[in-house]
């Protein structure tokens, strides 16, 4: 019996090496395991309808199937259904690939799908993948030409790299339960929260505006839509896979957002009819191949003040590309590789000369190049330096800052606040004044200096000038202004004097140490601290340098501040004046002046702000 069928596989697959532990029972062959288990293996070229038995014996010895092998039934071409029985927990990669399966069940009992195990099954149109299962292996259906629908179940957590890559029938993704990681919506793939887009069918034409809740576009996600011919990218996106738009041959035109940071390998590679690019100046680096074979493109924009790395194979053709870059950054191009000096770079982007160092911290985020007179900006707080060069009228300014407290702060910024009612629900903004020292006790030794600020009520705040500013609530706020100007940032200062003493408030835009400021005074938290040596001042901050008449440096014995203009900064009421103990100290106004017999009004009394009726 046994001999009998050696025979048969013999003229069904010739001679063939099975190796060690390999055995052929009903024309299938097995690999056996340690643990008494038997694995299905490459046995040559399966033909038909195939059903694999639970359990198979051989040399009186019983094995249970448990695994489907790699490349078991690889370019089996006249193989067309096969069943699998319960007891199977696994299929290798490769399993089917182009395979002549028409039709296959998995059972609940297989975990784990190996990748491309069912790539280049032409003849399946349908596929339910079984709820057992939590990932979808890299290019699993790749090149399904004929799949129309796939089943994900709500156990799936994770798709694979191109996993649904060359299907161009494949316009139906079932997600059978509302709590599933993926969800589908018109022949588009996304995760639950819509911000990765994982796969767009093939069959997409026409134009197609990227959700902008998306934030990564997934390897291969636009593999072979050769009738896209329009393309939004929304600026969500910060990230392109590999492959993205790979052999998108109907693309004419690209415009990548600022907002995106990375461009994986080859992700416009073969858009053969794509004629122009503009790329954001947030990145570094353009990877190999990203637009190999695109033998039309003509013209690439790039916003870039600090050239992006390049290699010999990321354009096909860059002999007929022209390169357009900043006004006046050519030398720039030409100075970082020397891959740049054979291309033909023209200077004419019209760029808005606000200096962003990327060593540091991007902290200005342009978010529309169309025209340089309707860009947006977000200035960040918390970056180490600005400079603008000049003058650039903008649609919006918006100015992200993290307010821990709610006491006073210093303010310096490079663009006009109107003080709207809406703001100053918010925000309280004041004014220097001036500054005035103090002898409490008539010794003829001042112990305290006042720093006297207004309180704004209305009014608009100059760019470029000190100022201070008080959170109402904590937390991370922003300050928008619309049709605004970004001015030329420059180091102000306001003197104000007294008799003996000279105090500047200077406001800068780049990180001071104490080499710079040290011994001056940085308003925080509603206290001003002698800058020590460690300390550092942010950008868009002032500080406060005191010098004697004749410019020696003067160390103050107590700063405090008297805001004028609210009245929650009166710390006492006394009505009469002279109540018992009252008489015994100095009455001075709010210019320091002493009064020997007070009138109804506000008056420092104790170095307490009192009001008197």
């Amino acid at each position: 019996m046994r001999i009998t069928k050696w025979l048969i596989l013999f003229c069904l697959f010739g001679m063939m090496d099975l190796g060690a532990n390999a055995f052929i029972v009903d024309g299938i062959a097995y690999q056996s395991n340690d643990d008494g288990t038997a694995t299905v293996i490459n046995g040559g070229k399966y033909i038909g309808a195939i059903i694999i038995p639970s359990t198979v014996t051989f040399d009186e010895t019983t094995y249970i199937v448990t695994k489907i092998g790699d490349i078991a039934f690889h370019g089996c071409s006249n193989l067309t259904n096969v069943t699998l029985p319960t007891t199977i927990v696994s299929i290798g990669y490769d399993a089917f690939n182009h395979s002549g399966l028409t039709s296959i069940t998995i059972p609940n009992s297989v975990t784990t799908i190996g990748h491309y195990a069912f790539g280049g099954c032409s003849g399946l149109t349908t596929f339910s993948i079984p709820s057992s299962v939590t990932v979808i292996a890299e290019g699993l259906f790749h090149s399904c030409v004929n799949m129309e629908n796939v089943i994900i179940p709500s156990t799936v957590t994770v798709i694979g790299k191109g996993a649904f890559s060359n299907c161009p029938n494949l316009n139906n993704f079932e997600v059978d339960s509302e709590n599933a990681c993926f969800f589908s919506e018109n022949g588009i793939l996304y995760d639950k929260y819509k911000t990765t887009l994982i796969r767009c069918s093939e069959k997409k034409h026409g134009s197609f505006v990227i959700p902008n809740t998306v934030q990564i576009i997934s390897d291969v996600a636009f593999f072979g839509c050769s009738q896209l011919t329009s393309l939004t990218i929304s600026n969500s996106v910060t990230s392109i896979g590999e492959g993205a738009f790979i052999r998108c041959s109907g693309l004419k035109s690209v415009i990548i957002p600022n907002s995106v940071t990375n461009i994986g390998k080859s992700a416009f590679q073969g858009c053969s009819s794509l004629t122009s690019v503009t790329l954001p100046n947030a990145i570094a680096m353009i990877e190999r191949y990203v637009f190999e074979e695109c033998n039309s493109l003509a013209n690439v924009t790039l916003f870039n003040t600090r050239p992006p790395m390049i290699y010999s194979n990321t354009f096909s053709n860059p002999a007929n590309i022209t390169f357009h870059v900043p006004i006046g950054y050519k030398k720039e191009y030409f100075a970082s590789q020397d891959i740049w000096q054979s291309y033909r770079i023209v200077e004419d982007v019209v760029y808005n000369y606000i200096y962003v160092n990327m060593d540091d911290n991007t902290f200005l985020h342009i978010l529309n190049y169309d025209n340089v007179n309707n860009n947006a900006i977000i200035i960040e707080d918390g970056c180490k330096s600005i400079d603008v060069k000049e003058d650039i009228s903008l649609k919006q300014i918006s100015y992200v800052r993290n307010f821990s407290n709610t006491k006073w702060q210093s303010l310096y910024v490079p663009f006009e606040i109107p003080l709207t009612e809406e703001l100053l629900e918010e925000f309280d903004f004041a004014y220097i004044n001036g500054a005035k020292l103090y002898d409490w006790d008539d010794d003829g030794i001042a112990e305290d200096l006042r720093i006297e600020v207004f309180k704004m009520k209305s009014g608009t705040l100059r760019a470029n000038m000190p100022y201070l500013i008080r959170a109402k609530t904590t937390g991370s706020k922003t300050i928008t202004v619309n049709e605004a100007t970004l001015y030329a940032t420059k180091e102000n200062s306001i003197d104000c004097s007294t008799t003996s003493l000279k105090f500047t408030f200077t406001g800068g835009y780049e990180t001071l140490g104490y080499d710079d400021i040290g011994g001056c005074y940085l308003l925080g938290g509603g206290t001003w601290n002698e800058v020590k040596e460690g300390g550092t001042m942010k950008p868009m901050r002032f500080y406060l340098r005191i010098n004697s008449r004749d410019y020696q440096p003067f160390k103050a014995p107590v700063i405090r501040m008297t805001v004028f203009g609210e009245d929650d900064e009166v710390t006492d009421i006394q009505s009469p004046l002279f109540q018992e103990g009252a008489g015994e100290a100095p009455v001075f106004d709010l210019q320091g002046r002493r009064v020997e017999h007070p009138e109804n009004g506000i008056y420092i009394i104790n170095g307490k702000k009192v009001i008197v009726k």
